[in-house]
């Protein structure tokens, strides 16, 4: 018999949140091996994000309509795979998995909403409160394009303050907060308060603090961490690119606010940094022939209330970085079912070195196993290979991705006894959806059978390029203003595919139908001569706002850097994001 396997709402491999769960954080001698990251983006309100540009390593791909993407396999370092996301509007999201040879990565992710909170006058500079408490002071004269030149004019400052007692604080954050210390030693944060900046001009060009110059941050101390808070504290800043938190600087504390300047623009955070053991462990529904996958392992640090948070892999195994000689409270939970009931709890440590614990069971009279299996297949013939369905049910959606024979299977744990839902199949490869099919409970192992795939999807860009025709789904579309052009507006369309086919259009089109001009472009895998090429695009449908379908064709012949003459025609149907 086949282990049942519990797959639950949000499947993540352990990364204990403000405790970082990872052994080894930055790794010396590097083992690769061979990892696919599959999942789902979502907003802060739990909806799909479409249109993310996802990648790790060489490969990449882009979220659809549900927030899925699915990227093919790639090597990587097993202690550090690092997955970057991308969309216009949000900040950048980077984290760093620990991975399993030949396995897959089940993700799901918040990205956050880049919000203007001010502007300020960059020749006199000024002050911005900032949404939680936080708040920014620019000197006159410090601000600077990122690729260097100073900048006078209009500023617009783009912030998020993170409450570090917020218990979405781990599904939110950039990175897990693994560190480098001022003396170059690895370890683990637990965290007074985040504070994520972006500034820009009013094109929308990034800017950053100029050389030599630096911005004062004020961040709230919450009231839950007023009696422990020291008064001076490490500042650290978040790199995307190696997915890890760097200390530069410190702050002081002026009565309930740490107050400290910095001289470039990230994510920052005030942490206290510690020193760590290694623990691992395993979560079993009933027995060890069922694994619990992706049950949330809470843990609290019982003299400060220092939380940490991470998921269970497919095996029910949990395991990372500690804080070394701390009682700690565990607890186990599901995510979203039972109104997230506690469902294991105890108080574990302190503990000297690494330790691997004795075996968790939960065996909850209130939970309920449900295994919902099928068959997706193409309407071109045979099984959808690169696909998923997506099962709904009890006010939840699962994501089950179909193997190489176009079968799925959920297996999860709900409270309810009697429930209704629907199953619907996507083909990723053939940018199609099949119609829902509902579904009862009980029974609660139940197989849908066979779901054909064959209604065409909502959005695309298409396009031909010297004969050879491309399909990608789910582009990044917006209109904003651009000075360059005399102030009208551009409708900007920029496309990827998992195997790096890539389209970029600016249209000067100032939001309005009609013929005109493309420049600039680019196209995989061409340089192209922006002066002696002449693609046009014809509007036929525009988007007054966030939301509305940008509908239009393009298409003529362009020159390459090295003088080759190449065409392309297209056409696209794609939500403006932004």
């Amino acid at each position: 018999m086949n282990k049942l396997r519990l797959l639950l709402a949000v499947p993540v491999l352990l990364l204990l949140g403000v405790y970082a769960c990872h052994k080894d954080p930055v790794v010396s001698g590097k083992n690769y091996v061979e990892i696919t990251f599959v999942g789902q983006v979502l907003d802060e309100n739990g909806l799909p994000l479409e249109g993310a540009h996802i990648m790790a390593g060489v490969e990449s791909s882009t979220s659809d309509k549900n927030g899925v993407f699915r990227l093919k396999p790639v090597k990587l370092d097993e202690k550090n795979a690092i997955l970057r996301i991308s969309k216009i509007g949000y900040f950048n999201f980077s984290r760093a998995y620990i991975v399993d040879d030949g396995s897959m990565m089940n993700l799901r992710i918040t990205l956050l909403k880049r919000v203007q909170v001010g502007s300020i006058s960059s020749s006199s500079g000024g002050s911005i409160n900032i949404p939680g408490g936080a708040k920014l002071s620019f000197p006159a004269d410090a601000v600077a394009y990122a690729t260097g030149p100073s900048y006078t004019g209009n500023v617009r400052v783009y912030a998020r303050y993170l409450d570090p007692t917020d218990d979405e604080l781990s599904n939110i954050m950039p990175g897990d907060l693994r560190a480098i210390n001022a003396g170059g030693e690895d370890g683990v944060l637990s965290t007074f308060g985040m504070l994520g900046v972006e500034i820009t001009d009013n094109a929308g060009s990034l800017l950053n603090i100029k050389a030599g110059s630096e911005v004062e941050l004020r961040m709230p101390i919450s009231a839950e961490q007023s009696a422990i808070a020291p008064d001076e504290i490490p500042l650290w800043y978040y790199d995307q690119q190696s997915a890890r938190w760097i200390e530069e600087g410190a702050a002081q504390r002026v009565g309930n606010e740490y107050v400290g300047k910095v001289k470039h623009f990230s994510f920052w955070n005030c942490d206290a940094f510690s020193a760590t053991v290694y623990m691992e462990g395993h979560v079993y529904w009933q027995s060890t022939q069922s694994p619990v996958e992706n049950a949330q392992i809470r843990l609290t640090v019982l003299s400060n209330g220092f939380k940490g948070y991470g998921y269970t892999n497919t095996d029910g195994w949990f395991g990372g970085a500690i804080p070394k000689d701390y009682n700690l409270k565990l607890e186990v939970l599901i995510p979203g079912i039972c109104n997230n009931l506690v469902l294991y709890s105890e108080d574990i440590g302190p503990f000297s070195s690494d330790v691997v614990l004795p075996d968790i069971f939960i065996d909850d009279q209130v939970l309920e196993a449900v295994q919902i299996s099928g068959h997706l297949s193409a309407c071109v013939g045979g099984p959808v290979e690169n696909g998923y369905a997506k099962i709904e049910f009890n006010g939840i959606h699962h994501i089950a991705f179909t193997d190489n024979n176009g079968d799925f299977e959920l297996n999860t744990l709900t409270c309810q006894t009697s429930q209704a839902g629907t199953v619907t199949g996507y083909d990723i490869v053939n940018i199609q959806e099949s119609n829902p099919t509902d579904f009862s409970i009980p029974p609660n192992t139940l197989d849908i059978g066979d779901i054909t795939v064959c209604n065409s999807l909502d959005e695309y860009i298409q396009y031909t390029l010297d004969g050879v025709p491309h399909l990608i789904v789910d582009a990044n579309a917006a209109i904003f203003p651009d000075t360059i052009q005399g102030n009208m507006s551009v409708t900007y369309i920029d496309a990827v595919d998992s195997s790096q086919n890539r389209i970029t259009l600016w249209i000067n089109n100032d939001n309005q139908s009609g013929s005109f001009s493309i420049n600039p472009f680019f196209v995989f895998p061409f340089d192209v001569d922006q002066n002696n090429s002449n693609l046009t695009a014809t509007i036929t449908s525009t988007a007054p706002n966030v939301g509305d379908l940008i509908i239009g064709t393009f298409g003529n012949s362009f020159v390459d850097l090295n003088g080759n003459t190449h065409n392309l025609t297209g056409s696209f149907k794609l939500v403006r994001d932004w």
